[in-house]
């Protein structure tokens, strides 16, 4: 999956705003995040980083997603 795949999927649902932090992650806010919004995902814009997509899934799936191939934890 590539980072305009998933900012289509991100910027579908509703009141999601995007910004660029870090230099180059472009990074998924639910509601505007200078009013106390969410990060709820994250991709590497620039392609140096270890993932395309970083998001959080609760300690619940952190461990199950992790037996998954493929899946690291963010680092």
């Amino acid at each position: 999956m590539d980072n305009e795949r998933i900012r289509t999927i991100c910027m579908a649902f509703p009141h999601v705003a995007e910004t660029v932090n870090w230099g180059h992650h472009l990074v998924y806010w639910a509601g505007d995040r200078d009013l106390g919004g969410k990060m709820f995902a994250m991709t590497d814009l620039d392609g140096t980083g270890t993932g395309v997509l970083w998001f959080h899934a609760g300690a619940e799936r952190f461990h199950e997603l992790l037996e998954v191939e493929g899946i690291i934890p963010a680092p």
